[in-house]
């Protein structure tokens, strides 16, 4: 997905125009209602993640710009610009406002670069390095974030059907102004998808379905809710769902993606329902 400078613009303004005023000091409930880890935020899609009778709803856009593309014989490069919104227990079915959140609680930019290397017909390869910043307005307080890692992509054809096989390695971490703590995870992620044609015509392109399983196994145990008694942690998950595809691709206000589903992810009392752009490794 490469989004015109203007519509990245765009979406950058609305955020910015939307942000609550800062406060000058952190109350016990603000503390509290600011849980969301930063680094994790990040590395996940958009989706409603439930733990612990809290609800917290993230937005991931994940934006990227094409440095050079990828040949047989030359590795490609690319800028990955992905902007990521938290938002933590709000109704959306307020009876005044029933879809505008009350505020955004955390806003993360965190740009790198990625190289994809096409190692076979098959097999591309693909390491990547990120670095960025992360804002908690529940406590007017900063964090870097960053991440680097590797993954792989197998890509098998037979006639019209596509398996894709994934795997991931994910260092990531982040460390906030006013604690010297370092928050740090690594997790090794497999996929696979399944993709079969239908037949018939969908707006006049030729559409697909995609059944795709993951499974995400975390190194060393991921704070995902951070400031309770007894913070959530994350060990195993997984997550099952399905894609509808088009090709050529389909656009949202003149952006084109490639599919479009829902996800389930469960495991340590965390809940997901994720909604999938894209391919959803």
């Amino acid at each position: 997905m490469k989004p015109p400078a203007k519509k990245l613009v765009l979406f950058l303004f609305l955020f910015i125009i939307l942000l609550p005023e800062k406060s000058y000091a952190v109350s016990p409930e603000d503390l509290a209602a600011s849980q969301l880890n930063y680094a994790y935020a990040n590395y996940l899609g958009t989706g409603i993640y439930s733990a612990a009778d809290r609800s917290v709803k993230v937005l991931h856009l994940p934006f990227r710009y094409t440095l050079r593309e990828t040949t047989p014989n030359k590795g490609g490069l690319r800028l990955r610009l992905p902007i990521t919104v938290g938002v933590v227990d709000i109704d959306y079915f307020d009876p005044i406002f029933p879809t505008l959140p009350d505020r955004f609680e955390t806003l993360t930019f965190v740009p790198g670069i990625q190289y994809i290397q096409q190692v076979n017909d098959y097999w591309t390869l693909s390491p990547f390095i990120d670095l960025g910043i992360g804002v908690d307005f529940a406590t007017d307080n900063n964090a870097y974030v960053y991440g680097a890692g590797v993954n792989s992509l197998l890509v098998f054809k037979y006639n019209s059907f596509n398996l894709e096989i994934y795997n991931e390695f994910l260092f990531a971490g982040n460390t906030t102004e006013i604690s010297d703590v370092r928050n740090e995870f690594s997790r090794f992620q497999t996929g696979i998808n399944f993709q079969f044609p239908l037949d018939f015509k969908a707006w006049g392109r030729d559409p697909a379905i995609s059944v795709y399983y993951l499974n995400y196994l975390y190194f060393n145990r991921l704070e995902f809710l951070r400031y309770l008694n007894d913070p959530i942690e994350i060990a195993v998950q997984n997550e099952v769902g399905i894609t509808f595809d088009t090709s050529p691709d389909m656009k949202l206000v003149g952006i084109p993606f490639s599919r479009i589903g829902l996800g389930y992810r469960f495991g340590n009392d965390v809940d997901v329902v994720r909604l999938v752009f894209g391919i959803p490794f």
